[in-house]
């Protein structure tokens, strides 16, 4: 019976023919027996790990779409073409070779010897790195081909040589500590260094947290389209934060009757909102949708919280002194920390499984509480 195989690179009929009547087989012909273009399982493959490398960029919503079997569209917001495209555009195989005389060097392992990846460091010399460690495997291969080919015990001789996708970032010896510890052990922890390019680092950190794709990939087309709806859409935002704040302001003042505190919550809501704004134009975040439904969250987990305050303080009618107001501050910001921590606990899982959108409502979600039980709730008391 007939066998079919996908061959990963870019091959000819000519070429397949010419390998096969070496063991004596051949291809079927037409279209049966050679085709070019890639299977649905390569394409969903490599449509997740786009997927994940993009999202690796930060807190954008970023939508990656299969679009008739061989093309993979890609949309996102807050990140640059070029950005996209160095993520995009490079399959990410990622190999260390060790050199054996001038300019040749022999091959050690790819990147799917690599089972963790730290996030990039800094050194005080401004020079970036991304720590890793290599499999049980890896770490063995890596320790055999270190001492085979001399570079433990003649380390100016035989540098080691890092590259992604055939592109050197890194040579350099052995370090002296490292041979000795290679002579007698493998080692499994170390670090890719990029020279003093930060963004390098984040990319290089990117391809190896996420691997490298099944096949090549080329870019045919990409662009960016303006935001014609813009000011409409951030109108339509501050219109609903504001609707918002001021529905649970007539909220409170049915139940209060009183404006002296209902307009110190609203303030403090208010404040609450543009403090959160504010930390996300500090750290450049991206508010999408999510992110505008986490603040719209956190208003309510707010106004929650001062109701709470001002129950305690208020539970005679009357605001008390002295250490009756003190001891039931104490008592209301007891219930405020325990109600804060199980949202922050709650949201955790989310952020640190979540990629695009739910990342972005989990992060605003708990910076918003912090924000709020540290900030504002004792400004308000």
């Amino acid at each position: 019976d007939p066998l079919s195989f996908e061959v990963r690179s870019n091959v000819t009929r000519e070429d397949l023919e010419a390998i096969l009547a070496q063991v004596g087989g051949t291809l079927a012909p037409g279209e049966a027996g050679f085709s070019e273009g890639v299977t649905e399982e390569t394409v969903d493959e490599t449509k997740q790990v786009l997927d994940r490398k993009l999202n690796r960029l930060g807190l954008q919503d970023i939508k990656v779409r299969v679009v008739d079997n061989k093309f993979i569209l890609i949309d996102l917001a807050g990140v640059s073409v070029a950005d996209a495209q160095e993520i995009v555009g490079k399959p990410g195989v990622f190999e260390i070779r060790i050199q054996t005389k001038g300019n040749e060097s022999i091959h050690v392992l790819y990147g799917d010897a690599i089972v963790d990846v730290s996030l990039p460091q800094g050194d005080q010399s401004g020079n970036w790195g991304v720590p890793f460690t290599l499999s049980e495997e890896g770490a063995i291969s890596f320790q055999k081909a270190a001492i085979d080919t001399g570079a433990t015990r003649n380390r100016m001789d035989h540098e080691i040589s890092m590259h992604l996708d055939d592109e050197l970032i890194f040579s350099a010896p052995l370090a002296q500590d490292l041979a000795a510890s290679l002579e007698v052990a493998p080692m499994r922890n170390m670090v890719a260094q990029v020279g003093g390019e930060s963004q390098r680092a984040h990319e290089l950190y990117i391809h190896l947290r996420e691997g490298a794709l099944p096949v090549n990939v080329e870019i045919i087309g990409s662009g960016q389209v303006t935001a014609a709806l813009g000011d409409q859409f951030k109108k339509q935002v501050l219109i609903a934060g504001i609707m918002a704040i001021l529905a649970v302001g007539l909220v409170v003042y049915f139940r209060y009757r009183e404006p002296k505190i209902v307009i110190p919550m609203v303030a403090t809501s208010f404040s609450e909102v543009l403090m959160m704004l504010a930390l996300a134009a500090l750290l450049k975040w991206q508010l999408d949708l999510a992110s505008i439904a986490g603040i719209i969250a956190v208003i309510g987990t707010g106004v929650d919280h001062l109701v709470i305050i001002t129950d305690e303080l208020l539970y005679e009618g009357k605001m008390p002194s002295g250490k009756v107001y003190l001891a039931r501050l104490s008592s209301a910001f007891g219930i405020i920390m325990a109600a804060a921590a199980t949202t922050i606990v709650a949201m955790l899982p989310l952020f640190a499984m979540g990629f695009g959108a739910f990342k972005s409502f989990a992060l605003i979600t708990i910076a918003g509480v912090l924000i709020g039980v540290f900030i504002a709730r004792p400004a308000y008391g």
